[in-house]
């Protein structure tokens, strides 16, 4: 096995040590895609909630607010900074949550993995981004939004499980997945 470590190392011109930082990298690609991937619809969701008095698309303002991003912007640029954080997040911090703990989690692929970590973001976003609605529209707002992060949790996964094919991602060189 280390003999064919060498070979494939020697035919690829890279040491030993580039090999992580090139699958770290790539992992990081993936992670990013998968995160852009999923909340691509959780965005149409929450443009359709907002139509219907169910979410209030100025929370995205209020986000880039409480990061000091919106200083000395008008209203709507600081909202798009605020959805432009929002996205970050989605690409950067629950993918690399996924890749770490993702394999705690009940199911035999990410796709599975991918619904409870969705399910476990939607707590905090439920409270967070809850804008005072009550009666149907609070109901509406819970259960889509509730679907939507389901469906961003299922989409990571499913973009995981697709490009790694079962092989990555690791947590560190020479580790092993746990299934």
């Amino acid at each position: 096995m280390a003999d064919a470590e060498v070979d494939a190392n020697a035919e690829s011109h890279e040491s030993p040590a580039e090999l992580p930082l090139r699958e770290l990298i790539e992992d990081g690609l993936v992670g990013a895609l998968g995160g852009l991937i999923g909340v691509g619809p959780l965005t149409i969701i929450f443009m359709l909630l907002s139509q219907v008095g169910a979410f209030s698309l100025t929370e995205f303002r209020q986000l880039a607010d409480v990061l000091r991003l919106a200083v000395d912007f008008s209203p709507a640029t600081a909202q798009l900074l605020g959805y432009v954080v929002f996205v970050l997040g989605a690409m950067v911090t629950w993918p690399l949550v996924l890749a770490s703990i993702g394999t705690f989690f009940p199911g035999e692929r990410y796709a599975t993995r991918g619904l409870f970590l969705g399910a476990a973001i939607w707590t905090g976003f439920a409270l967070a981004w809850y804008d005072g609605f009550t009666g149907g529209r609070l109901v509406l707002y819970l259960v889509a939004t509730f679907l939507g992060h389901l469906l961003y949790g299922y989409l990571l996964g499913a973009t995981f499980d697709k490009l790694f094919g079962g092989n990555r991602p690791h947590l560190a060189p020479g580790d092993e997945q746990v299934v």
